[in-house]
């Protein structure tokens, strides 16, 4: 019932939004000594972003994680997209039941998280190892989307105020501007789509992109003839394991 129900399907992932809109060729004199534009951001500064989608085109209001000891008021401001969620650290739902898709890092999950899932209906789907970058929706269109808006939105951002540090406020601004002008539905239910989720299709992802199944070595029938035969249980390594073995080799 889920998988014909693309409103009870979601993805969510976080992601590093950086100060770096990225740079820029121009085109000078060569005996030019300053360059007529400037650019902002170190570069090394990046803020974590939550991103929550679903295969129905709607997404969630986004979650900002600061890297900070405390978590100010003034990085909060009120006129953020509506229903910003704020948080720092050192280094609504629709219908039930949901499926959420997740990659499955263990940072993700946790007893709180997987019992608050099962209270309320969610069934939490977690992505083979090294495969969100073709299985995860947000990964395979979604994200790209959103980070090559970003990059414009900085340039612009770093025009307007003469190149000055992008601060934490004005950070949750862009965010806010970000989500209501740049993400559009097509770019959430695209990504379902192109993995292959929704609509399903087997086809979506092709066979150069799998792992071939590894090769297993011959069949051997004695040893599986001593292994039915001779069935020894699961015994601790200890001293007595070797004298187990002997008596029944006897």
């Amino acid at each position: 019932r889920i998988f014909n129900s693309p409103e009870a399907i979601y993805n969510v992932d976080e992601s590093a939004f950086g100060d770096d809109p990225g740079r820029k060729q121009v085109i000078i004199k060569r005996d030019s000594k300053y360059a007529t534009c400037t650019q902002g951001g170190s570069g090394k500064s990046y803020t974590t972003l939550i991103v929550c989608t679903s295969a129905s085109g709607k997404f969630l209001p986004p979650y900002i994680i600061y890297r900070a000891q405390r978590l100010f008021d003034l990085w909060m401001p009120k006129n953020s997209y509506p229903g910003t969620r704020f948080n720092s650290t050192t280094s609504g739902w629709i219908k039930r039941p949901i499926l959420l898709i997740m990659d499955g890092h263990r940072s993700h999950l946790s007893t709180r998280i997987i019992k608050c899932a099962m209270d309320n209906g969610i069934h939490i789907e977690c992505l083979p190892p090294h495969s969100t970058t073709i299985l995860q929706p947000l990964d395979v269109l979604t994200l790209s989307k959103l980070k090559r808006s970003w990059r414009k939105l900085l340039s612009d951002q770093y025009r307007k105020t003469n190149s000055e540090a992008l601060t934490k406020q004005a950070f949750a601004l862009l965010i806010s501007e970000l989500f209501k002008n740049h993400l559009l539905a097509g770019h959430c239910s695209g990504g379902f789509s192109k993995a292959g989720i929704y609509p399903f299709d087997r086809r979506a992802i092709s066979k150069e992109k799998l792992l071939q199944p590894v090769s297993t070595p011959d069949f051997d029938e004695t040893a599986a003839r001593v292994s039915t035969t001779d069935d020894v249980p699961n015994i601790p390594p200890t001293v007595s394991t070797g004298r187990s073995l002997r008596r029944l080799s006897c």
